[in-house]
């Protein structure tokens, strides 16, 4: 297992992996959809599950950016 020091880094790597997902299960849904006259919108049903998952990351990277202390408070000119 990697050890990862920056958490923004991870998410937003995850984040990406989350969101090709979705556009290759959107992708596969119009395919089939075409193919089968219409038929073929089920196979986008877990868009939503997707989808959500993305806001979650979303949501955890807005916490983690809060958790990051500014610049001039990690190098100790904030004083004390």
């Amino acid at each position: 297992m990697t050890d990862r020091a920056n958490p923004v880094k991870d998410l937003e790597d995850f984040r990406k992996v989350l969101v090709n997902e979705r556009r290759v299960r959107v992708a596969t849904a119009l395919d089939l959809r075409d193919a089968n006259g219409g038929e073929g919108g089920l196979w986008g049903s877990d868009v939503k599950s997707l989808q959500e998952q993305i806001g979650a990351i979303d949501r955890a990277i807005e916490d983690e950016t809060k958790l990051i202390p500014p610049r001039y408070m990690s190098s100790g000119l904030a004083g004390s």
